[in-house]
């Protein structure tokens, strides 16, 4: 039951029912979830990879994307467990905004490898699909915790790599470095600071997805009507409500 509390819209819980095995459809209606569809994502995940001229790179990203277990997972899971894009098919949009502002980031700056930091933007957060565990849980697995997203990345691009006949080594090695750096700070949990233009370039592009999105979340949370949330821990700061202009 809903009632309104000095301005504020409170929820009156009367009864809690367990459900065991919850179905799509009810997790669907109770957990918030990406403003697109997993189709329109999709459509324009493939629609990114087909813009890479690099035909091994093009090869990578297709039997990645295409491998069902993998994209089944990519397209409901989160992005995390609580910041940011935290809801169905978070991971999914979280590394298409980050591949839209790589896009953007080469046109800015011309001497980026386009293939190179758009494939990486795709994969850097691939290890998601094994560290957080599927709704409603959403919660970090063992092998997660253990290992980390940005080690089991590496793992599923070296496996898919091996597959493919003289995928160069000097390539390999740039796809890596962008992944292990993707955070961008040793304090942050990448092993090692990024140091190509393409690596920089996606771990801008990374944080300005997150910071971003995490700050919108924060916003929506937010059940007062100032134009302030409370004190955000995170962040260290209250922020502050957009207006309409």
């Amino acid at each position: 039951m809903a009632k309104d509390f000095k301005g504020t819209l409170q929820i009156h819980i009367n009864k809690i029912e367990k459900i065991d095995n919850p179905s799509q459809e009810l997790i669907n209606k109770v957990i918030p979830s990406c403003y697109l569809n997993s189709e329109q994502i999709e459509k324009e995940l493939f629609e990114i990879i087909d813009t890479i001229k690099n035909q091994k790179i093009k090869q990578l990203l297709n039997n990645i994307f295409t491998n069902d277990n993998i994209k089944t997972s990519f397209l409901k899971k989160a992005a995390g467990a609580e910041i940011h894009h935290a809801y169905i098919g978070g991971l999914a949009q979280h590394t298409i905004e980050v591949a839209r502002i790589v896009i953007n980031f080469t046109q800015i700056f011309p001497y980026v490898n386009y293939d190179i930091a758009v494939a990486s933007a795709l994969l850097h957060d691939i290890g998601k699909i094994i560290e957080l565990s599927d709704f409603p849980e959403n919660k970090y697995t063992t092998r997660g915790k253990l290992i980390g997203h940005i080690n089991i990345g590496i793992e599923i691009l070296n496996s898919f790599i091996a597959k493919i006949q003289d995928f160069p080594q000097a390539l390999r090695y740039e796809l890596e470095h962008c992944i292990l750096s993707h955070h961008g700070t040793l304090e942050m949990g990448s092993p090692v600071l990024p140091m190509t233009l393409e690596a920089i370039a996606v771990h801008n592009a990374d944080k300005a997805s997150a910071e971003i999105n995490a700050f919108h979340l924060a916003i929506e949370r937010d059940a007062g009507t100032d134009a302030w949330t409370d004190y955000n821990p995170t962040y260290k700061r209250a922020i502050k409500k957009s207006i309409n202009i």
